[in-house]
């Protein structure tokens, strides 16, 4: 069977498994996340339910626009993407909305630019993004690709779940297809110096993660000097060998082999979506991400000497926070999740901005968390200085000191929850976490510990996710890891 009849057949199963009559049964496993919907194929993610979600966004977001642009309609490489992103595309031009389908998978970097070249009125990605390979959703975006703000998701959600039809928006539309990634690569281009990368003379092995960052790098770095060595380039569905979808320590060891054995002057990981990008010098090590991102700030405030603010979430390295003392560049704290976080740069326009996952988002390119461009970042520096990565982490390193961050995420059940909301409200906390001073308590969003030695604690709940966060960072891992565990235990959990 060719891929497309497979495809075929896979939608046909899944809209066996969801009749018209077990329309309430889906709606109320709808749960909408910080950017968007994210389901379990054949279970919460059937046909008629990501088609009937889609719909409903569209003509949401082209209602609510101001302007009379398209809609992107996108997919990444997970199962009955590109069958789920047609199917969507020719309902919602059949109720009048203008489409534009992205002719391949691309990286949401390349979908959130895509947005933004068309003028259009927003965006809707078939993704999973970084989830397990089991699932599958919706990626919202609005007119600047960045995540739509919450009123509208909220109101998308009530749209999607009313059991009512959409109305139509206008005549008939065309659906027209389009291939964004000249114009992304022009972007790029025109803000990293591409030419001298590639006359460098160096070797870059990057790891794609059977993602859709595959084949981008080798054409902004392969040249007359420089080559890539890429693998785990296919596209394939099961993702084999990988245990998560995000670069890692625990998928990246044939990574860090390519590097030592190959001659490389860097290894990089991109997320399965492009969004984060996991960096190794070369020695293979892999850098810790606050790392990564003090040594792009430090490139572009003290090296090049750029204007410009910097932006962190609040559950991001403090690493950046040295830089930004080093250099007097101003820094904003920004909220938790990556919905507020393009909220609030929407406010601030920052040069450099980083979410708590340690994605990269440079407006000047786009809203997006960008792997493709943090890895530009790094290149462009050591090509800048002519230094080695590991002596550039080490001239940092002077700067940062010593910083190891960890993060736990714990799922938990109703009843779990209404005392993790409890607990996390309480006004009086310990003097001492894991035999360090509470300096500080701050209550805006959960709760964050500041500690002696550099060291703090962020512990809140996600009220979209129903999960709960401990994140720590200190001078070192067995100190994190105390940290976490005492954030742990004051959770009774």
């Amino acid at each position: 069977m060719s891929a497309s009849g497979a495809g075929s057949a896979g939608i046909a199963l899944l809209c066996v498994a969801m009749s018209v009559a077990e329309h309430e049964s889906w709606t109320a496993m709808v749960r909408f996340g910080h950017d968007g919907w994210l389901g379990e194929l054949a279970y919460d993610l059937t046909y008629e339910s990501i088609v009937n979600v889609a719909v409903a966004a569209g003509v949401t977001m082209t209602r609510d626009s101001r302007s009379h642009g398209p809609l992107v309609i996108a997919h990444d490489r997970r199962s009955l993407g590109d069958e789920f992103s047609r199917a969507i595309s020719r309902e919602l031009a059949s109720l009048g909305v203008e489409v534009i389908r992205l002719t391949e998978p691309f990286p949401s970097p390349v979908v959130s630019s895509a947005i933004t070249q068309t003028d259009a009125v927003g965006g809707i990605m078939v993704s999973g993004g970084q989830a397990p390979v089991t699932m599958n959703g919706l990626l919202l975006r609005g007119p600047d690709g960045g995540a739509l703000p919450r009123w509208m998701l909220d109101q998308i959600s009530e749209v999607s779940q009313s059991g009512l039809p959409v109305s139509r928006v206008g005549p008939t539309a065309r659906v027209r297809t389009w291939d964004p990634l000249e114009r992304y690569l022009d972007i790029l281009e025109a803000r990293f110096p591409l030419s001298a990368i590639r006359n460098a003379g160096i070797t870059v092995a990057v790891d794609c993660l059977w993602g859709t960052g595959a084949g981008i790098l080798p054409m902004v770095v392969d040249g007359d000097g420089s080559r890539t060595i890429e693998f785990r380039t296919a596209h394939n569905p099961l993702f084999p060998e990988l245990s998560s979808l995000t670069p890692d320590v625990s998928n990246l060891e044939r990574l860090q082999k390519i590097v030592r054995t190959g001659d490389a002057a860097i290894g990089i990981g991109l997320s399965a979506d492009g969004c984060n990008a996991a960096i190794l010098d070369e020695r293979g090590i892999v850098l810790q991400p606050g790392m990564v991102s003090a040594l792009t700030a430090w490139h572009r405030f003290h090296y090049r000497k750029q204007a410009g603010t910097i932006a962190r979430s609040i559950g991001a390295s403090t690493s950046i926070d040295a830089i930004t003392r080093r250099t007097g560049v101003m820094l904003h704290e920004l909220p938790y999740g990556y919905t507020a976080v393009c909220e609030t740069l929407r406010e601030t326009s920052p040069e450099l901005a980083w979410d708590e996952s340690g994605g990269l988002i440079m407006p000047s390119i786009g809203m997006e968390r960008d792997g493709i461009a943090q890895s530009l970042c790094i290149l462009s520096l050591m090509i800048d200085t002519e230094a080695e990565l590991s002596d550039l982490v080490a001239e940092v390193h002077q700067v940062t000191g010593p910083r190891v961050l960890l993060r736990s995420r714990i799922d938990l059940a109703v009843d779990q929850s209404d005392l993790a909301r409890v607990r996390i409200g309480r006004e009086s906390w310990p003097d001492h976490v894991a035999g360090l001073p509470v300096l500080e308590q701050y209550l805006t969003d959960g709760v964050s510990l500041e500690l002696g030695e550099r060291a703090w604690l962020l512990i809140r709940y996600d009220e979209i996710e129903g999960a709960l966060y401990i994140i720590a960072e200190a001078e070192s891992d067995e100190r994190a890891s105390a940290i976490l565990e005492a954030g742990r235990s004051m959770m009774l959990l």
